[in-house]
């Protein structure tokens, strides 16, 4: 019975075991194991003393490739191909959760790394090029990289190289690892940690959690540059603020701040803290701010009909013989002042 090679490739999908290549004329043979025992991209790797859980090192697999050339006529395989794995730092690691498939396996990630913070690892399961990152919740950082939508936009703004892979290869090309889960205060130490142990390709920055070794172009410098933003955008940014923070919508809506929350947030004011230290308004400002705040009283006596307008509240309560705050009450209330004296803003 003659064994097609892409047979063997389809009924080894990821699959890890023992092998035996023969020869029949000869019985002559070749052993080995595999991790992933036959991939679809690869050719078989007749290796003697490649054991599970054991990665020759880079000097030892260059020899290999260039020293072993076994033909075996009945199954047309001439120079075998070996896998294409990262062996330099790839056994350092023991990883908390592998997840073999990113595409068949998206609901699993997502569910079992809700509001876990930790370190993860993007493999590239072709190329065997990685990229390692960090977040206080993996779910939601992961919901990103599942959006199509969402990558698409970051790319339009930044250069990415796992996102632009991901897009490329496809999520059943990749597979993901919880390098460990970790306290959220500490998990950029941590992937500063792996990324120096081991160098992922896709990371284009070297220092976690900054953009270090990341460089604006002279385009992007030019347009963050005196940008000003219209009238029209100015006036539709506002709108859209009001609609989502409006009666309901807004988040102190039928709330009080505490009386420690007031406290502080005056001290938070005091002195050097006010945006107003040692500053003063100018004469233009100052003009602005009395016109929004001397708002016009109108004075009615019911008896004589008599109606007089005062330019603010304290020049009505000065004609009145009363205080400010008196006034605001009447204007308020809308009760007769002295039994005969009608107040209203205008």
């Amino acid at each position: 019975m003659v064994i097609h090679k892409k047979q063997i490739l389809n009924e080894n999908k990821r699959k890890c075991g023992i092998y035996l290549i023969t020869k029949p004329l000869n019985k002559k043979y070749v052993r080995g194991s595999s991790v992933d025992f036959l991939k679809q991209n690869y050719n078989i790797l007749p290796l003697a003393g490649h054991f599970f859980d054991y990665k020759h090192t880079p000097e030892k697999i260059f020899k290999l490739r260039y020293n072993y050339s076994v033909k075996f006529s009945s199954f047309k395989l001439v120079n075998y191909k070996f896998f294409k794995r990262n062996y330099s730092d790839f056994s350092k690691v023991q990883p908390v959760k592998t997840y073999e498939n990113a595409d068949t396996q998206k609901l699993q990630i997502l569910n079992e790394n809700k509001n876990k913070s930790g370190i993860y690892q993007w493999k590239n399961i072709e190329t065997g090029k990685t990229y390692v990152g960090s977040a206080t919740n993996l779910s939601n950082r992961f919901y990103i990289y599942y959006s199509v939508l969402s990558i698409k936009k970051i790319l339009k703004k930044s250069k990415s190289r796992i996102l632009s892979a991901i897009l490329k290869y496809g999520y059943s090309q990749f597979n993901l690892e919880i390098l460990e889960y970790c306290d959220s205060k500490i998990a950029t130490k941590r992937e500063q940690y792996y990324i120096n142990l081991l160098k992922p390709e896709y990371n284009i920055l070297q220092q976690a959690g900054s953009r270090l070794g990341s460089i604006h172009t002279i385009e992007a410098r030019a347009k963050m540059t005196g940008r000003k933003r219209s009238e029209e955008t100015r006036a539709q940014m506002s709108k859209t603020k009001l609609g989502l923070q409006a009666g309901e919508k807004h988040p102190m809506f039928g709330k009080l701040h505490s009386k420690e929350t007031l406290a502080k947030m005056s001290k938070s004011k005091i002195g050097e803290k006010n945006p107003m230290f040692n500053k003063k308004h100018s004469d233009e400002i100052k003009q602005k701010i009395r016109k929004t705040k001397n708002i016009s009283i109108e004075v009615l006596n019911i008896k004589t009909g008599e109606i007089k307008i005062y330019s603010s509240g304290k020049e009505a309560s000065i004609s009145l013989c009363c205080s400010p705050s008196t006034i605001v009450k009447y204007t308020k209330n809308g009760k007769l002042f002295n039994g005969i004296y009608k107040l209203r803003k205008i």
